[in-house]
Parts: C-alpha cells; sequence; structure tokens
C-alpha cells in the first residue's frame, strides 16, 4: 500500500491538468489508497483541489462516490460539500443518488447546506430544494430554511416562493405555524394564498370574499 501510494504520488498524477488522454483514473485510485491507509486529511485535501481543477461535473461525482464508499462519513460529508459549492446545479441530483444509495446522512447535509450556500433563489430552486426534502423525508429542513429565510431580510417574492412550494409539497397546513409570522405584504399581495389560508382557518366565507377579488386570467399559470 505504502509503494503504491508512493508510485502515484508524482506530479503528473496530483496537479497536473487532467485531459481526455489523461483520465482521472489514477486520481480516483490515489483517494481510494489514501483512504485506505487512514490518511483522509490528505485525501480530502487533494480531493478538494481536484474538484475545483476539474470544473466537470462527472469527474467530481465518480471522486465522491470513492469517498462515499471509502472514507468516514464526516470526510465524504466534507467532499460532498466541496463537490456541491463547486457545481450548485447537482446539489440536489447528489442528495437524491446518496439517499437511494442509503448515505442519507450525507444527502441530508447537502439539503441542510442549501440555504446558506445560495445566494440567490428563484421559484424554480426553491421548489426544487422542497421537493429534494419530501423525497428524502426530511421536512425538518424545510421548516429550519425557511425560518432562517424569514428571520433574514428575505425578499416578498422570495417568501412567495417558498410558502408555494411548501404548499404543493406538504400541503396548506403545513404553513399553520408560519401564518403569524408571513409578512403581511405577501399574504395581501397574493389573495390566492389568503383565501387558502383562510379556508384552512374554518373560515369558508372569508375564503369566498377573496376569491372573488381574484382574476384568474392574470394569475400565473400554476396559480390558475
Amino acid at each position: 500500500l505504502p509503494g503504491a501510494i508512493r508510485t502515484l504520488m508524482r506530479p503528473e498524477v496530483l496537479t497536473a491538468a487532467a485531459t481526455p488522454i489523461r483520465p482521472p483514473s489514477e486520481r480516483l485510485y490515489l483517494a481510494e489508497l489514501l483512504l485506505t491507509a487512514r490518511r483522509d486529511a490528505e485525501a480530502l485535501r487533494w480531493g478538494r483541489r481536484w474538484v475545483a481543477q476539474w470544473r466537470e461535473p462527472w469527474r467530481a461525482t465518480q471522486l465522491l462516490r470513492r469517498f462515499v464508499t471509502h472514507a468516514p462519513v464526516v470526510t465524504a460529508a466534507a467532499l460532498a460539500d466541496a463537490v456541491a459549492r463547486t457545481h450548485p446545479e447537482i446539489r440536489f441530483y447528489l442528495a437524491g443518488e446518496l439517499g437511494k444509495a442509503g448515505d442519507r446522512a450525507i444527502a441530508l447535509r447537502l439539503l441542510a447546506g442549501w440555504g446558506a450556500a445560495t445566494s440567490a433563489t428563484g421559484p424554480n430552486q426553491v421548489a426544487a430544494f422542497v421537493a429534494a426534502c419530501h423525497d428524502q423525508n426530511a421536512p425538518g429542513i424545510v421548516w429550519a430554511t425557511f425560518a432562517s429565510t424569514l428571520a433574514r431580510p428575505a425578499s416578498d417574492a422570495e417568501i412567495g416562493d417558498f410558502v408555494d412550494a411548501v404548499i404543493a409539497e406538504f400541503g396548506i397546513g403545513a404553513m399553520a405555524p408560519f401564518w403569524p409570522v408571513l409578512p403581511p405584504p405577501v399574504v395581501a399581495g397574493n389573495p390566492l394564498l389568503a383565501a387558502r389560508l383562510a379556508l384552512a382557518a374554518q373560515d369558508p366565507a372569508l375564503a369566498r370574499r377573496l376569491l372573488e377579488a381574484v382574476a384568474p386570467a392574470a394569475l400565473p399559470a400554476a396559480r390558475q
């Protein structure tokens, strides 16, 4: 094992840019050897460097699979964070694949870290996040992330996106704990949401009045 590691610890493996002629197989094998030798910190240091250098999701995913198989959970989770930071577009895919493979602790860490790692969200990203948490049976991550969103300066549109996504995945009742703290402009600017909240609160008369104020043709397709 030490001799195999020494053989691969060469500049052309460690630091040279990967090319189609030189695939990442040497680095993947070196990572396995380092992890087998319990040199986890060293493997993680090189792994982070390679992920940043490759800039290719499929290579990073191959390396992460080696870490998940051969490394302690804390080390594999640290590399998963690095992959998600470099390739934020595959964060939810990675969480889903890890969850299916039984590595739920790492999958949940990726989902829990999404809010802090994302500077700008949109309705599609928020919906994908909530759906990914639903798939992993992790509603607590949704509630914690939504609570953090409400606690920091967030736009009414961003909060509205969260409300729509939570209702779509978990039902209107899931919003009950958040009703008292929703910013008034979010509710006032969305009479359909206000009507649904009123109906859930057993006030059909108010719900009807609010619905009468809605112009269906002016609503986005999902709300129609």
